[in-house]
C-alpha cells in the first residue's frame, strides 16, 4: 500500500468514527430526554403517606424504596439485574463457595478449568464448560443490556473476565516506583496477544511505542485510582457518563487462559469466581442506574436535586424547605454510597486500619448472633402478613435446609448474598467489610461458623418462594379479585393489574410432583422465550412487535422480582443504601469524619434498617388514616417479639456461664422487648451503665473499634500512673487480658465462648495476675447487682457447679 493509499484509509477511518460518535450522542441524548420525561411523571404524581405532592420525597424514593411509590427504584432494579444473572449461575454459585470452616475456595481446579473454556481451551470437564457458557450468556447480555441503555462496549471473542488489579501488587512489583513500573510491563508484555490490541481510533494493531505508552497509562491509572490522568475541573467529581465506560478493562487481552490466570495470581485481586461476580454486581449497578435515570445517571440525578429545590424554594414556606434540604443532602449521600464514590479512600492506610478494625470486631463481638436472629420469626410472620402471604415462617425455614432447596431458590431468581460482596462482603450486623484480607477471614468464619449468615439466607429464601407459592395459589383470579393484603402489595410497588395478567401466563414450575406450583420471576422472564405467550402478551397490550413484546416481558419480570426482593427486608432485614447513608452521611472513606463515621455504623445498621422499616411502615399507616392497621401490626410485632426476645435473652446468659434472669420486672421486659425489636443493645443500658461488649454509652456510640482502643489506652494509662508512682505495674497481666478478652472467632462463637473463658483465659489471668481471685469475686457482685444473677459456671472454675 502507497503512503497516499494509507494517508486516504486513515482519513476515511477518523471520518467513520466522528459519524459514529456523532450518532451516539445523538442516541444518548435521545434516551437521556426520554428518562428525564418519565422521571418528571413520576416524581409530580407520586403522593406521600398524607396524599400530598412530596418531590423530596421521590427524590429519595427513586433511589430506594420499600413499597412506598409506584415507580421502580434503582436500587430494586438493581437487585433484580443481579438475582436473574444469579438464577443463571446457580451451578457455579454452590460449586464455588467457600468452605465454612477454613473459608478456601472449594473446587478451584475447575475453576481454572472454566476460564480455559471460556477462553476456548477444552478441558473435557463437563462440568467447567456449562458454567462458562452460563458465564458467557449472562455477560453477553449484560454488555447488551448496557449498550442499549446507551452504553458503547464492542464485543469481543474469546473475552474472559474482567482483570480487578491490586494497586498494591503493582506498587510492590520494585522498590521504586519506576522499578515496579518497568517490572509489571516486563511481566505483561509477553502475556498480551498483540494482535487483538488494536488502536481505538484506526483499528490498526499497536505499535511497539504505542504499547508502551498504553500501558505506561494503565499503570498510572491503576495506581493512582485514575487521578494521574484526571484533569482538574470546576465542577462536582465524577466519573463522567456511565455510558463511556466498562471498555478500560477489555484492554490487555492475553494470548490465553494461563497468561490471564497468572496475571491475576500476581497482580490481581481476587480469584477468577471473584472477577465474574463482580463484573454481574458493577454491571448490574451501572445498568440500574442507567435505565432508571438515562445514560448519565449523574447529571440526571443533578437536574432532580435542582427541580425539587427549585420547587422548595417557591412554593413552600421556611419549615417544609428546611426539611426538603435534607432529604436532598440524604439523597445526595444514598446517591453516593450507591455508586460507590465515598468507598474509595483518600488515604488507603487509615481506610484499611479502621475496616481491618470492624472486622476484628465483628470477629469479636458476633459470635452469638446468631441467637439474636431468632426474632427474624416475628419480623417474618409480621411482614407475610402485612403482605398477604399465608405459608408459615418456620415450615420456610425447614423446606430451606437442605442445599438443593438453597440452589432451587438462587435458581428461581433469590439472590445468593454471599455473592453480593465477594470484593468486600457485607455483614448483616457490622457493615461492609473492606480491611486486609486476614481480617476479613475472620469475620466471615465468625459470621458462618455462628450460624448468623445462613440462617439469614434461609429465612430470606424462605420469604421469597413463599411469596412465588402465593402467587402460583392466586394465578387464576383476577388483579381485582386477589385478597386485599395481596392485593396492595403489588399496589404499593407499582405493579399494574396489566402486569399482573403477564405473571399470571407463566408456566407454574413444580418441581416434585407432591410439592405446590411457584411462579418465579426465572417463570416470568422465560416467557419472553415462548412465541405463544409473547403472542398473548402482544394480544393484551396492543402491541405489534415481538422485540416490543419481549421487553415488555422482562420489564414486568424484573419489576415483580424487584418487589419480592425489597418486600424481603420486611421479613429479614439486612441492607439498606438509605440505612447506610442515615450512619454514614455523606462522608469519605480515609478521612477522619468519614473513619469516625464508619466506625460510629459498626453494628448499628441492623437496628437502623428495622427502625426505618417497620417503624417507618407504622408511621406512614397512622398518619395515612389506617391507625387499626398500624396498631395491629406494631402491636404484634411488639407483643410476640417482647415475648422471642425474653427467650434469646436468656438464652445468650446461658452461653456466657449465667443463670436465669429474673423475668419479675419491667426493666427485663423492657429489654425483652427491645431485644425482639433488634434493638438490643440498647437494652443493656437499662440495667447498667456498661452494654454487652463492656463499653459505655459513649463507647456504643463512637462503636467497638473506638471501644477497643479506649480499652487498651486505659490499661496502658493505669500502668503509667503506676509506674510514676513507684507502684508494681501490670502490663503483662493487662495485656494477656486485653488480648484474651478480644480473641476472634473461638473467644466470639456462642458454643465455644465459654469453654475459651473459664479453661484458657481465667486460668492464664490466674497464673499472671495475682488480684485475679479480687476481680472475679467483684464480677459476681456486679452481675449480682445489676442483673439479679448468679453463675452456673463459675470465673476461674475448671467445671461448671451445677
Amino acid at each position: 500500500m502507497s503512503a497516499v493509499d494509507a494517508d486516504r484509509q486513515a482519513r476515511e477511518s477518523v471520518r467513520r468514527n466522528l459519524q459514529a460518535e456523532a450518532g451516539e450522542r445523538r442516541r444518548r441524548a435521545l434516551l437521556a430526554d426520554a428518562a428525564a420525561a418519565r422521571i418528571l411523571e413520576d416524581m409530580k404524581n407520586f403522593r406521600n403517606h398524607k396524599g400530598e405532592r412530596d418531590l423530596g420525597r421521590a427524590l429519595i424514593y427513586y433511589l430506594e424504596h420499600f413499597g412506598t411509590a409506584k415507580f421502580e427504584s434503582v436500587e430494586a432494579r438493581r437487585k433484580a439485574i443481579i438475582a436473574m444473572a444469579h438464577s443463571e449461575m446457580d451451578e457455579a454459585l454452590f460449586a464455588f463457595r467457600e468452605s465454612a470452616l477454613t473459608g478456601r475456595r472449594q473446587n478451584v481446579e475447575r475453576l481454572d478449568n472454566v476460564v480455559h473454556e471460556l477462553n476456548g481451551e477444552a478441558t473435557g470437564d463437563e462440568a467447567a464448560k456449562r458454567i462458562a457458557r452460563a458465564f458467557s450468556r449472562v455477560a453477553e447480555r449484560l454488555r447488551q443490556r448496557f449498550n442499549a441503555a446507551g452504553g458503547a462496549i464492542a464485543h469481543l471473542d474469546g473475552w474472559i473476565a474482567p482483570q480487578i488489579h491490586n494497586p498494591r501488587a503493582l506498587i510492590r512489583a520494585g522498590k521504586t516506583l519506576g522499578e515496579a513500573r518497568q517490572n509489571w510491563k516486563d511481566f505483561v508484555r509477553p502475556r498480551l496477544d498483540r494482535e487483538r490490541m488494536r488502536s481505538a481510533l484506526t483499528g490498526e494493531r499497536l505499535s511497539d511505542q504505542e504499547l508502551e505508552e498504553a500501558l505506561d497509562y494503565i499503570f498510572d491509572q491503576i495506581t493512582t485510582e485514575g487521578w494521574a490522568n484526571r484533569e482538574p475541573q470546576r465542577r462536582t467529581k465524577g466519573r463522567g457518563a456511565l455510558a463511556s465506560q466498562h471498555a478500560d478493562h477489555r484492554f490487555l487481552h492475553f494470548k490465553n487462559a494461563a497468561g490471564w490466570l497468572e496475571y491475576q495470581r500476581e497482580f490481581g485481586e481476587g480469584d477468577p469466581f471473584k472477577s465474574m461476580m463482580h463484573y454481574i454486581n458493577t454491571m448490574a449497578r451501572d445498568i440500574a442506574a442507567m435505565e432508571r435515570l438515562g445514560p448519565n445517571p449523574d447529571a440526571t440525578f443533578e437536574w432532580m436535586k435542582q427541580l425539587v429545590m427549585r420547587e422548595a424554594m417557591t412554593t413552600m414556606g421556611r419549615h417544609q424547605r428546611y426539611w426538603t434540604k435534607r432529604r436532598i443532602a440524604r439523597a445526595d449521600a444514598m446517591w453516593a454510597h450507591m455508586r460507590g464514590t465515598n468507598n474509595i479512600p483518600v488515604d488507603t492506610l487509615l481506610a484499611d486500619t479502621v475496616d481491618t478494625g470492624r472486622n476484628l470486631a465483628a470477629s469479636i463481638y458476633l459470635g452469638a448472633a446468631s441467637l439474636s436472629s431468632i426474632t427474624d420469626t416475628v419480623s417474618g410472620t409480621a411482614a407475610r402478613q402485612y403482605s398477604g402471604v399465608t405459608r408459615n415462617v418456620l415450615s420456610g425455614y425447614v423446606s430451606q435446609l437442605s442445599r438443593m432447596s438453597r440452589q432451587e431458590a438462587v435458581r428461581s431468581g433469590l439472590m445468593l448474598e454471599s455473592a453480593l460482596n465477594v470484593m468486600g462482603r457485607e455483614a448483616r450486623r457490622a457493615g461492609i467489610q473492606g480491611g486486609r484480607a486476614w481480617s476479613r477471614m475472620l469475620a466471615d468464619r465468625t459470621l458462618i461458623l455462628s450460624g448468623l449468615e445462613p440462617l439469614t439466607q434461609m429465612g430470606r429464601h424462605s420469604f421469597g418462594m413463599a411469596f412465588f407459592a402465593e402467587v402460583a395459589d392466586h394465578a387464576a383470579r383476577q388483579f381485582n379479585d386477589l385478597p386485599a393484603a395481596f392485593r396492595e402489595t403489588f399496589e404499593r410497588y407499582g405493579v399494574s393489574a396489566d402486569d399482573w395478567d403477564v405473571i399470571r401466563l407463566a408456566d407454574q414450575h413444580i418441581p416434585t410432583p407432591e410439592s405446590a406450583g411457584f411462579v418465579r420471576a426465572r417463570d416470568v422472564m422465560d416467557m419472553a422465550q415462548n412465541d405463544a405467550l409473547v403472542g398473548q402478551v402482544m394480544a393484551a397490550r396492543g402491541l405489534t412487535d415481538l422485540d416490543t413484546a419481549r421487553n415488555v416481558i422482562r420489564e414486568v419480570a424484573e419489576k415483580y422480582n424487584g418487589m419480592v426482593l425489597m418486600e424481603t427486608e420486611y421479613a429479614v432485614p439486612t441492607s439498606s443504601v438509605r440505612a447506610s447513608a442515615t450512619l454514614k452521611g455523606n462522608t469519605q472513606a480515609g478521612t477522619f469524619w468519614g473513619s469516625v463515621a464508619r466506625s460510629f455504623s459498626t453494628f448499628k445498621s441492623f437496628p437502623t434498617l428495622v427502625v426505618l422499616l417497620h417503624g417507618g411502615r407504622v408511621f406512614h399507616d397512622l398518619t395515612g388514616g389506617r391507625a387499626g392497621r398500624a396498631a395491629v401490626y406494631g402491636g404484634g410485632i411488639a407483643l410476640a417479639g417482647m415475648i422471642v426476645g425474653a427467650a434469646v435473652l436468656q438464652a445468650k446468659d446461658f452461653v456466657k456461664g449465667r443463670e436465669p434472669r429474673d423475668m419479675d420486672s419491667k426493666e427485663f421486659w423492657t429489654a425483652a422487648m427491645l431485644q425482639g425489636g433488634g434493638l438490643g443493645i440498647w437494652g443493656d443500658f437499662l440495667f447498667a451503665d456498661v452494654n454487652r461488649f463492656g463499653g459505655g454509652v459513649g463507647e456504643t456510640m463512637m462503636g467497638p473499634v473506638f471501644g477497643m482502643g479506649t480499652d487498651l489506652w486505659k490499661r496502658t494509662r493505669r500502668n503509667i500512673d503506676r509506674l510514676a508512682a513507684g507502684d508494681e505495674t501490670k502490663f503483662t497481666a493487662d495485656l494477656l487480658d486485653f488480648g484474651l478478652n478480644h480473641m476472634p472467632v473461638v473467644g466470639s462463637l456462642f458454643y465455644t465462648r465459654l469453654a475459651w473463658e473459664r479453661i484458657i483465659k481465667d486460668q492464664a489471668q490466674h497464673l499472671f495476675d495475682p488480684d485475679a481471685e479480687k476481680a472475679w469475686r467483684r464480677q459476681r457482685r456486679r452481675l449480682e447487682r445489676d442483673y439479679g444473677q448468679g453463675y452456673w459456671w463459675q470465673p476461674g472454675e475448671l467445671s461448671p457447679s451445677f
